[in-house]
């Protein structure tokens, strides 16, 4: 709002007013925590510019220019500013964690650190040096820090819903799945139909084992989110929680869904392709292993037998061959392919000697087997 109430008067002023200092303050913290285009802040900078003028001593406007030149981000003219506030006032922590941040965006986590802790030294309660210490925590991937000390941010600042909000995402990310689900609690008592929200809360649900918790969250998140939006891993968890909790029937239509939005996510379709076999839907079973097959340019040899059995029982004879020889093809000495196609070859016209020649081959196979075995038996 503030971007947009920034832009609007540029737009009508042209430029000739210098905004009101507080407004500017207000403006710089809004374009640091939630983040805007760089002709927004150009807009914020020149504002800046033109109260400086008039007094270029300004410590909390420095720190204003700095922040907004960070979330551009320009570094180097934030080290700019920062180091104007700082040499008027180093005091104060906030030129400090200025300094800070811009170690921190150029990877230089050693010194940020260093210039946090300065700020802290100066004031212990000063709450965006604790903010800053938990996001270059949460940089290098250091979780537990980084839930520490942005719980002590919040309980030193106002837990507004961005700070909630990405507190949620730091305990997401850092395993602390009971925390997500109370924070994302506390942030939906004030929005309840926040989408984010909802879905990360179903997946921290998912993450220890509450499928009661993790579908009726889901059900609250499909109901409000844009369809489009909906991810191939939010069918997903939708149906493996409700496989879990036996509702099988679901399950395969949410998976089909994923498959439908993500294809690298076609093992799903080995639950549907059996679902549909155990309930002797021979087409749907078939449909699905093929589908399978084509994505991943071929099936197991389990797949490849259950497929020719799907075939064998839908009377379709004839693609029930070729499934089994698809399985022949990966493991010749396979006896329950042999098996497959003698039965699919008893139902078709084929002659006596060559259904002779294959329970033959059969036979040879199990026979080779029980040999290998009293061999095994004999030296164990």
């Amino acid at each position: 709002m503030l971007t947009q109430s920034l832009a609007k008067v540029s737009a009508e002023k042209k430029g000739s007013i210098v905004y009101d200092r507080d407004f500017l303050i207000d403006m710089a913290d809004a374009l640091y925590t939630g983040g805007a285009d760089k002709d927004v802040c150009e807009i914020g900078v020149d504002a800046i510019l033109k109260n400086l003028s008039k007094d270029p001593k300004d410590y909390e406007l420095l720190i204003a220019a700095g922040k907004i030149y960070y979330a551009v981000p320009d570094g180097t003219n934030a080290l700019k500013f920062y180091k104007s506030a700082l040499d008027i006032k180093d005091n104060l922590p906030a030129a400090h964690v200025g300094y800070g941040q811009v170690y921190r965006l150029i990877k230089q986590f050693g010194s940020a650190e260093i210039k946090f802790q300065d700020a802290l030294k100066l004031d212990p309660e000063y709450a965006p040096a604790y903010r800053e210490i938990a996001e270059m925590n949460y940089d290098i991937e250091d979780y537990a820090k980084a839930i520490q000390f942005y719980k002590e941010y919040l309980s030193k600042s106002e837990k507004t819903a961005i700070n909630l909000r990405r507190f949620a995402i730091i305990q997401y990310n850092g395993k602390d799945y009971n925390g997500t689900i109370a924070t994302t609690k506390e942030y939906l008592a004030g929005e309840p139909s926040n989408a984010d929200m909802l879905v990360l809360q179903a997946y921290a649900f998912d993450m220890i084992g509450d499928s009661v918790n993790t579908l009726a969250t889901f059900d609250k998140y499909f109901s409000l989110v844009d369809p489009a939006k909906v991810k191939a891993y939010d069918f997903e968890l939708y149906g493996l929680n409700h496989k879990k909790m036996g509702n099988d029937s679901i399950a395969v239509i949410n998976f089909e869904k994923a498959v439908a939005l993500d294809s690298t996510k076609s093992m799903l379709l080995a639950d549907v392709a059996a679902y549909y076999f155990k309930n002797k839907d021979w087409d749907a079973s078939t449909a699905a292993y093929k589908r399978k097959e084509k994505l991943e340019n071929g099936l197991s040899q389990a797949e490849y037998y259950a497929l020719g059995r799907a075939y064998y029982f839908g009377k379709r004879y004839e693609e029930g061959i070729q499934a089994f020889d698809s399985l022949i093809s990966q493991k010749p000495d396979f006896a329950f392919h042999i098996t497959g196609k003698v039965t699919v070859n008893h139902r078709l016209k084929f002659s006596t000697a060559q259904k002779w020649a294959w329970r033959d081959q059969l036979i040879s196979i199990l026979l080779s087997w029980h040999h290998q075995h009293l061999i095994n038996s004999k030296h164990s």
